[in-house]
């Protein structure tokens, strides 16, 4: 008979952060269900690799996605051609 030693690391693992790596292919016309899935999932970090970001006044990403306590990194004026501009959506972080 083998004994397993109990492990502790399934409590570590529920200390990590959620990430979400998501390819939407424009955000715009789902931005919606996009800020009920990383509320209701509890989303930390969030990889959007083409979220097509517009250099519009009203229409960046900081502006129309507006999640409390998350904060968009990205930078729209990287690409002149459509499509692309990858961003991350990080949640923020009270330092004690």
């Amino acid at each position: 008979m083998i004994r397993i030693k109990p492990s502790n690391k399934i409590f570590e693992a529920t200390k990590l952060p959620s990430v979400l790596n998501i390819n939407p292919r424009s955000i715009y016309n789902k931005i919606e269900e996009f800020k009920i899935f990383v509320e209701e999932h509890d989303i930390d970090l969030v990889c959007l690799s083409e979220s097509w970001e517009r250099n519009k006044d009203g229409e960046n990403l900081n502006d129309i996605i507006n999640i409390d306590d998350m904060k968009v990194i990205s930078n729209p004026y990287q690409r002149q051609a459509t499509g692309g501009r990858p961003a991350i959506i990080v949640k923020k972080v009270s330092l004690r």
